[in-house]
């Protein structure tokens, strides 16, 4: 049996959201006597950027500087993770609570909840269920890098150079970690 493949599976949640959204939206516009055109569009896309595929510890340390992620042992590491983000109308939604009404968000996060428990899919924390933290990210189960992993450890050491050798902004969620503070205090005491 061959390891799930997170590029299917994001792909298959896509297409499970997608046709309950559209669902939703017939039914909206029908129990409101309304035209489908007058009821918006809700639509999930897979992300194609290179960003949402695999990173190199490097990449995913600019992700942690650039304050688009708060860990270096992120699934993304081991091709394990995918964003798919959400339209309305074709236009990105940021924030789901705020920009989709009640109802909206309602289905939207059924549907989402639902998608991942059939797809074998998990949120940004390893668990079930939509995370408005980093709404968009899945990632396969148990696929995050331990922190003695090399990659982990080389994804540190470039975030410690980079913010205590070349002057670059701290992240300080990142940095609010027991386990990284006390990294960085160490890298510190050597390299100070």
């Amino acid at each position: 049996m061959s390891a799930p493949d997170i590029k299917a599976l994001t792909v298959k949640f896509a297409q499970l959201v997608n046709a309950h959204l559209a669902a939703f939206r017939a039914e909206k516009a029908n129990s409101n006597n309304k035209e489908l055109k007058e009821v918006p569009e809700l639509k999930v896309v897979v992300n194609s950027q290179a960003a949402t595929k695999i990173r190199t510890p490097e990449e995913q340390a600019q992700q942690v500087l650039a304050g688009r992620s708060w860990t270096c042992s992120s699934s993304h590491m081991t091709d394990n993770a995918r964003h798919v983000g959400l339209n309305k109308n074709g236009r990105y939604v940021k924030a789901a609570s705020r920009e989709l009404d009640e109802d909206e968000f309602k289905a939207f996060k059924e549907i989402w909840n639902s998608a991942m428990v059939a797809c074998g899919l998990r949120n940004y924390k390893g668990e079930l269920g939509y995370n408005e933290s980093d709404a968009y990210h899945l990632e396969l189960p148990d696929s995050k890098l331990p922190f003695s992993d090399k990659r982990v450890q080389a994804c540190l050491l470039h975030y410690a150079e980079e913010t205590r050798d070349n002057g670059k902004k701290k992240n300080v969620k990142f940095e609010s970690h027991s386990t990284i503070k006390k990294y960085l205090q160490e890298y510190e005491k050597k390299n100070g």
